[in-house]
């Protein structure tokens, strides 16, 4: 699968998706049409400061930030305030993606890694932190034949009751198991 993420993008679809990035802290702009890797905040003020915004105060970019979102209440349909929240959406979301990319996983072995991660078998001290919480208890030993033990020897849903008088948490790691969900299961 081809990344989607591109420090060096050629092309416009490569340039679309990579158009704001972030670098120091800041969201930048590949491109304003007359410079390249221009700090967002700074785009901004220009723009609202070319529309009128006459009284725009501030320079850092934590400044200009509390002034445009301000200006979300009073103009929630201006321009210049949509294209600044999307940009910064957009390198929110690249830099989410750019980590996930660099990993070199592909979508499938995310998926299978994510669901055996979210459903191991419980610690035993998990498995005490559920009190009162549907478990899906596993065993692990063939049935003995024991009437005493049947009602455990099948795989089922159980409410754990950690210190209920009756717990046991005897045989745990060696006879049975206990998971989140039913093993094989996607994530809830």
């Amino acid at each position: 699968m081809k990344r989607l993420t591109i420090d060096h993008p050629e092309g416009n679809f490569e340039t679309a998706l990579n158009f704001v990035y972030g670098k120091d802290g800041a969201a930048y702009l590949r491109s304003d049409g007359e410079r390249d890797d221009v700090p967002v905040h700074e785009w901004v003020k220009r723009q609202c400061m070319a529309r009128g915004c006459d009284e725009f105060p501030g320079e850092t970019l934590e400044e200009i930030d509390e002034t445009v979102c301000g200006c979300a209440f009073d103009f929630p349909d201006c321009p210049i305030f949509l294209a600044y929240t999307f940009a910064c959406q957009a390198v929110h979301l690249r830099d989410r993606l750019k980590r996930y990319e660099d990993t070199g996983l592909m979508p499938d072995e995310v998926e299978r890694l994510v669901s055996l991660e979210l459903n191991d078998p419980l610690t035993l001290e998990e498995l005490r932190e559920m009190d009162g919480e549907p478990i899906w208890v596993v065993p692990l030993v063939p049935d003995s034949g024991d009437d005493e033990d049947d009602d455990c020897m099948e795989p089922r849903w159980s409410v754990f009751h950690a210190f209920h008088p009756e717990s046991n948490f005897d045989g745990y790691g060696d006879r049975w198991l206990a998971y989140r969900r039913r093993p094989g299961e996607g994530a809830a």
